[in-house]
Formats: structure tokens, C-alpha cells, sequence
């Protein structure tokens, strides 16, 4: 499992087109470059049999679209935040965290939706070991996307009454 890892960090190394708005060929391209080893590790991880693996593949396939929506929300609220992370306003920040927190939320209804779906495919033992896989590989992104995206400047602009100080 070590080594897949290290593995998805070197291909994870394309994840700073993520936070250029200008880079959607890039972006894409990473995506889909990541989804395939993603994919290899999990086949490689769960050492599924026969029969698992044709109810687990299309199970898994509906979760991974599901799991694109949410991080296509992610990619849209970083490039946003990079883009004006220098000025924030109190309101903008506000309503950022706002969004994060509701793309977390998202991401984790998605995960517990999809709980008794993979349970019907799985043995409990190897569906701990499959949210194991997916969580190891969700922190290496976030590792890899948080070593890219800036923190928000410590001065905020302070507004009283309409008027900016």
C-alpha cells in the first residue's frame, strides 16, 4: 500500500493546474490521469474475487461520478477563492467557508449514501478496507492541494455600515 501511495503522489504532482483558471485542458487531463491510477490501486488494494469484482466495479463506477460532481464543486470554490484570496472582504469569507463546509458536507452525504450500496457487494471487512483505500487517497490530494493553495491574507478589509475602512 506504501508504495501506491508514493506512486499517486507522483502523478499527483500535476494537481497545481487545479488551482489555475487557466489551465482547464491541464485540469482535465490530470483528472483523468488520476482517475486511472486511482482505479489501478483500488483493483490492486482490494484483491477482489470474481464475483465481488462484477458487483463491485458498477457500484463503484456510480460512486465515482458522484464523487466528480462534489470535486468539480471543490475545483470551481478553489479557483474562486485563489482568485480574490489577496482582498477578501468579511462577507466573501464568510460565504467561503460557507461553501467549503457544504462541499464537505456533500462529501461526506455521498459517502454515507453509498454505504449500503457497497455493502450489498462487499463483506464489511473489505468495505472498511475499500473507505480505508478511498480516504488515503483523498488526504494525498488534499496534502497536494494544500501545498499549492495560498492561505487567505490576515488582513481582512473591516466594512461598517456599507463603508470600508
Amino acid at each position: 500500500m506504501r508504495t501506491i501511495i508514493i506512486t499517486l503522489t507522483l502523478v499527483l504532482s500535476l494537481i497545481p493546474a487545479f488551482v489555475s483558471a487557466q489551465a482547464t485542458d491541464a485540469v482535465e487531463l490530470s483528472r483523468q490521469i488520476i482517475k486511472t491510477r486511482k482505479q489501478a490501486i483500488v483493483a490492486e488494494s482490494m484483491k477482489l474475487t470474481e464475483e465481488e469484482a462484477q458487483a463491485f466495479w458498477p457500484v463503484y463506477k456510480d460512486y465515482q461520478e458522484g464523487l466528480r460532481r462534489v470535486n468539480d464543486q471543490y475545483v470551481k470554490f478553489i479557483r474562486e477563492y485563489t482568485g480574490s484570496y489577496k482582498n477578501l472582504t468579511t462577507e466573501q469569507a464568510q460565504g467561503m467557508i460557507k461553501k467549503y463546509l457544504d462541499i464537505e458536507s456533500d462529501r461526506l452525504k455521498l459517502k454515507k449514501s453509498y454505504r449500503g450500496r457497497f455493502g450489498k457487494v462487499l463483506s464489511p471487512a473489505k468495505l472498511i478496507r475499500y473507505y480505508q483505500i478511498e480516504n488515503k487517497i483523498e488526504a494525498v490530494i488534499k496534502y497536494n492541494l494544500a501545498t499549492e493553495i495560498p492561505l487567505a491574507s490576515e488582513v481582512i478589509v473591516i466594512e461598517t455600515q456599507g463603508k470600508t475602512e
